[in-house]
């Protein structure tokens, strides 16, 4: 299997097409007690949802070379650290895309949010909605992680 397409890639972190190798991935962040009690309805998803996510979130990738969601992955070690989105937030346009994220307990309040919000392209809608988060609490998290966007990658 080839390669998935990076989409961007800072000092800690390397933002990635999904494929259908992360769903045990997702399938255990969306089954952790502690993520699930800040999203959708708490209930654990099954293998077939995971797959069925990651399916659609691939259509993403087809509207533009912004929009899609992203396996966040540990530049250092390999490990999955959850996702991000890129995508036109509720009554907004397409040059106003929302930040979402969902994220490994273990990698809360580590400033990750703060670092792909800094990348900078076009106004970000700052709706961290995957975990309900304040933008207060999201953005005061700042630890000098160097984005690197390369937008030919995507």
């Amino acid at each position: 299997m080839a390669e998935p397409s990076v989409f961007l890639t800072t000092d800690r972190l390397v933002l990635r097409r999904f494929t259908l190798d992360d769903t045990d991935d997702l399938l255990a962040l969306d089954s952790d007690p502690l993520v699930r009690r800040f999203v959708e309805d708490g209930e654990p998803v099954t293998r077939a949802n995971a797959v069925g996510m990651i399916e659609h979130w691939l259509k993403y990738h087809e509207r533009s070379d912004l929009f899609g969601f992203w396996a966040a992955i540990e530049r250092t070690t390999g490990r999955f650290l959850g996702w991000f989105h890129f995508r036109p937030g509720d009554g907004h346009g397409d040059d106003e895309p929302e930040l979402g994220y969902r994220l490994i307990a273990s990698a809360w309040g580590k400033g990750l949010a703060s670092t792909i919000d800094s990348i900078g392209t076009s106004p970000i809608s700052r709706s961290c909605c995957s975990l309900r988060l304040s933008v207060r609490s999201v953005l005061s998290t700042v630890d000098g992680d160097t984005p690197h966007h390369d937008a030919t990658s995507a």
